[in-house]
């Protein structure tokens, strides 16, 4: 799966490119209606589609990125540790804990309270 979101972001910033600047230096059929002909590379038309090509671009290798972190955390969990630190499995000593209702025997409750 991280394998396809980073061909797809790769591939969105790479056709980002490529369309801003077929689209930069295609005629303009608005321009040509207005009799505002231009020759010239439109920068706005090839700008839009470069900023619109990386942004999608960075969001799915974004994801790729996060997906990869969580795989990896989950065969970090499913998999015995092998390393020097030992998994502890038995509970720590926590001393005595338990408290008895005796200090609280003839309490009443007030208005205030």
């Amino acid at each position: 799966m991280t394998g396809l979101l980073k061909f797809l972001g790769w591939a969105s910033i790479v056709c980002g490119i490529g369309l801003g600047i077929y689209y930069g230096v295609q005629d303009d059929p608005l321009a040509e209606i207005l009799r505002d002909y231009d020759d010239s590379f439109r920068i706005a038309t090839a700008v839009t589609w470069w900023v619109s090509g990386a942004l999608s671009g960075i969001v799915f290798l974004a994801l790729a990125h996060i997906l990869e972190n969580v795989e990896a955390i989950r065969a970090q969990m499913y998999t015995p540790q092998t390393g020097s630190v030992a998994r502890q499995t038995e509970r720590p000593e926590t001393g005595k804990s338990r408290v008895t209702l005796g200090s609280v025997k003839d309490f009443k409750m007030r208005n205030t309270d």
